[in-house]
């Protein structure tokens, strides 16, 4: 069980995006989260079943609706019922405490039911926020609201429009990368001004970090509302596409 794992669903409810809601296993403790606020449950996976043991919890106080707030309840209380574990046949697991039912699956394996249609890929795209992805649980982010110019995408090949020196052309892979083709090289450190930053923060993304994201053969995903995700490991840079 340890890592990550996205919530398919929680007593029959679906979460709208994969990204609001997991269900995160580390050494001391599940971190966990649907759509609303954060919890850590301190425990630890034994004989099939997960078991809480005694140790610091942390549950942020977002204000959300009623309902999200009684779901969040509902959630995080629910490891500390002790649900059984059980494998299933699609790679998912299925926890269950009573009556209640947890589905879980990889994101690796979830995200490939997010994959955009190749000609959703083309046009032009305002970049919203970068996003720095830590261990465990931990991240950071940047909005992009005053970064000028537009990510481009044109059959096959993507730019930004400010810098098209470095433009690339890529291959749409199966399983949701952009796979870059016969392009140039990007120098270890392109010179491309609007994606500078005169005074980076330290743990933050920056802007300089687009350009060797999109050439290092990221994956893409929709999020909804004319937006997407073009990521790796490390970085997530949300785009929305103009009308």
């Amino acid at each position: 069980m340890a890592g990550r794992w996205d919530v398919v669903s929680f007593e029959g409810y679906r979460p709208a995006s994969r990204h609001g809601a997991f269900a995160n296993f580390w050494p001391h403790g599940v971190s966990l989260r649907i759509e609303c606020n954060r919890s850590t449950v301190p425990g630890i996976v034994r004989d099939g079943r997960f078991v809480t043991q005694s140790g610091p919890r942390m549950t942020t106080e977002m204000g959300c609706e009623p309902e999200l707030h009684e779901r969040d309840s509902r959630y995080f209380s629910f490891f500390d019922r002790s649900p059984r574990i059980e494998r299933l046949a699609d790679r998912r697991v299925r926890l269950v405490a009573g009556d209640s039912v947890l589905i879980l699956e990889r994101p690796e394996q979830r995200r490939l039911n997010y994959l955009p249609e190749r000609d959703e890929l083309d046009g032009r795209w305002r970049m919203e926020s970068l996003t720095l992805y830590g261990p465990q649980d931990g991240e950071s982010g940047i909005g992009l609201s005053d970064i000028p110019g537009r990510i481009v995408i044109q059959g096959d090949r993507l730019s930004y429009d400010r810098c098209p020196q470095f433009a690339l052309n890529f291959n749409y892979g199966p399983d949701g990368r952009l796979l870059k083709t016969s392009s140039p090289a990007l120098p270890p450190k392109p010179d491309c001004a609007p994606l500078k930053m005169a005074r980076p923060t330290t743990g933050l993304p920056t802007p300089d970090q687009i350009l060797p994201l999109l050439h290092g053969n990221p994956w893409v995903e929709e999020l909804g509302t004319g937006r997407m995700l073009i990521a790796n490991d490390r970085l997530g840079l949300v785009v929305a596409k103009e009308p």
